[in-house]
């Protein structure tokens, strides 16, 4: 038996919080980049997600709105 089946990390709320915020921040990548018409990168993105985004979004999240992700209001 292995470790990952041991612990299965993608059953982990860690995980599956990490995943919602990738996806994310590829929705806000393709956002910015459509505005700007051209690719702002990864970087800029996750950037700008930390800095606009992720503390409201966080909360919700935190404050569970039902179990449904939570948008961060693009």
């Amino acid at each position: 038996m292995s470790l990952k089946d041991l612990f299965p990390i993608e059953q982990s709320n860690l995980f599956q919080e990490w995943q919602l915020e990738k996806k994310e921040i590829e929705r806000l990548r393709w956002i910015e980049s459509e505005k700007e018409g051209r690719d702002i990168g990864q970087e800029r993105a996750e950037w700008l997600w930390m800095t606009r985004y992720r503390y409201q979004w966080k909360a919700a999240l935190i404050s569970g709105r039902g179990s449904q992700q939570p948008s961060s209001s693009l």
